[in-house]
Formats: C-alpha cells, structure tokens, sequence
C-alpha cells in the first residue's frame, strides 16, 4: 500500500495568493451589518472597493472582513433598481447604501448619490421597468479605482 499524504501540493499556499488579491480587507462602515453575497462600497478610506461581501456571518458594523472584486466572473444578484431598464452589454452602477439600507445596481449614475461605475450588463430577469435580477460582469480595480473590462 501506498502512503498518501495530505496537502502534499500546498493547495493552501498555491490558492491563497490568487484569492487573497482578489479579496481584500475591508472596514464595514455602513453603520449596520452587511450581509454574506451583499455588494458593498467600501469607501471609508482608499484604497476604494467595491464587490461582495465574503464572510459566512456577514460583517458587523466597524468590522473587518473580505469582499470579492473578481472581475472574472459574472454575479447574480436581485440588489437592484427593479423600475430600472437594464440592457445588455451597457454599463451599470452601484449606488450605495449606508445604515438604512443595502446599496443597489442601476442603470444610470447619479452624482447625488454617489453612483460608480460597477460593469456590464450580461442578462436579466423579468422585463423593463420589472426586472428581479441582473446579470453582471463586474469591473476590474486596480488599487481600488474602476478600469473597464
């Protein structure tokens, strides 16, 4: 027989790299807890980001935590504007939220509240001035400033 050893390849030290710059540490400053798979804007201090929120028990107000800024992937997410009109292959962007309430994706940037761009429209459910999810390629962050896909 054989031995086999465990973590003979060091997944941990392999992975943990890639994911790591993928996944920063953020300070909640939402004045409430934000919940796990919640897009967030960190923006208490640069650097700036902005993605999911990657803690299984969220994270607590004041807090640390990791947030996901893959830009590789397409997200999911029902955290929108329903009234909006989303069209595929358009940009959107994150409005963020703060104590009262989770940030949103819209369809077009408002100065007032701060919107940023957040990526490109990869499909939708329900129909214009009805959605209930967006598809979403977001944008890649280089140091917390949003570069095109």
């Amino acid at each position: 027989m054989t031995e086999v050893q465990s973590n003979a390849y060091n997944f941990s030290e392999i992975t943990g790299g890639a994911n790591g710059d993928r996944q920063p540490l953020i300070t909640n400053g939402e004045g409430r807890t934000v919940l796990p798979f919640e897009i967030v804007l960190q923006h208490a201090a640069e650097p700036y980001y902005c993605g999911e929120v990657r803690e299984y028990g969220g994270i607590a107000d004041t807090e640390q935590g990791r947030i996901c800024i893959d830009h590789n992937r397409v997200i999911r997410t029902e955290q929108i504007e329903t009234t909006d009109t989303f069209v595929i292959g358009a940009k959107v962007y994150f409005s963020p939220g703060g104590s009262g309430a989770a940030g949103k994706i819209v369809d077009a940037a408002s100065k007032i509240t701060g919107d940023i761009e957040f990526g490109v429209c990869e499909g939708f459910g329900g129909s214009a001035g009805a959605h209930t999810y967006i598809d979403v390629r977001p944008y890649a962050y280089n140091e917390g400033r949003a570069l095109e896909a």
